[in-house]
């Protein structure tokens, strides 16, 4: 060991050009290396447009979203489906699972679902679009957030996380927002023999449901290619007006309610 330190200090010269070496070596890797700060990830994510002119959110959401929603609720391999519809257009978001096979096959079987249920829809859809989403990948995630003491079936707790996400949103620079909160949805559960015994279908309780929550634009506008619509709110789906979405009526206000004949309850 003392012999090769001997060689090293009396030989500085190689000494200097290996230390050269090293040095350009070093810088080299330095800038010629590839570098991203956001690598690219591919995501197991496919989306799901449908376009009809002119129609409201409300009637793109029941109309459109719900039975193309029913569709693909029982896809194998689904981890999570978010939806939003807004004037004219319906976006569905279909994620899944790391460990299916062909993100292309599963692509392909959702377009076949999305046409079997084509004939349903209303006329007049002037697109339809099935395609693995690529937005996500241009998205880096920031944090994480906990927040403790939260009730999943308290409707004041998802009020106020909804209220949480909608101001985190409104931040610069922020695309998205996810909560791991499971939604409460409204369910109804009817005494089938109270509903023979009157003679009324589920299909009379549908369309007294769909009815209720019905709402109509007051005025829509196209200026150039930037659309206005106004409409009026419609009203809160909660289990407490479900119950009183009356079935029929003498006129003077009585009559039969959805209440009269089941149980409307918060469920996840």
């Amino acid at each position: 060991m003392s012999r090769w330190i001997d060689q090293m200090v009396s030989k500085t010269k190689w000494v200097n050009w290996i230390t050269i070496i090293i040095t350009v070596a070093g810088l080299a890797a330095l800038f010629l290396t590839k570098r991203d700060l956001h690598p690219p990830f591919e995501f197991n994510n496919i989306t799901v447009t449908v376009l009809l002119p002119e129609a409201s959110p409300g009637e793109m959401e029941r109309l459109i979203t719900y039975p193309i929603e029913e569709k693909l609720l029982k896809l194998s391999g689904l981890k999570q489906l978010k939806s939003s519809s807004e004037v004219g257009k319906t976006k569905i978001n279909l994620s899944f699972r790391d460990d299916i096979k062909s993100l292309q096959e599963k692509t392909e079987e959702i377009r076949s679902k999305v046409q079997s249920v084509l004939s349903d829809l209303p006329a007049g859809i002037s697109r339809v679009q099935v395609e693995p989403d690529t937005e996500e990948a241009n998205q880096i995630f920031l944090a994480n957030y906990a927040l403790q003491g939260l009730d999943e079936k308290n409707q004041d707790h998802h009020l106020f996380v909804s209220e949480w996400k909608r101001r985190m949103m409104a931040i610069p620079g922020i695309a998205r927002v996810e909560t791991s909160l499971r939604p409460l949805r409204p369910y109804i559960l009817f005494e089938n023999k109270k509903l023979q015994s009157l003679h009324i279908s589920p299909s009379t309780i549908r369309q007294a449901i769909l009815s209720h929550y019905q709402f109509q634009p007051v005025s829509y506008y196209n200026n150039q290619g930037e659309e206005w619509l106004i409409e009026m709110d419609r009203q809160a789906i909660d289990p407490e007006q479900i119950r009183k979405i009356p079935l029929f009526s003498d006129g003077q206000g009585q009559g039969l309610k959805i209440g009269d004949l089941a149980k409307v309850e918060w469920r996840q």
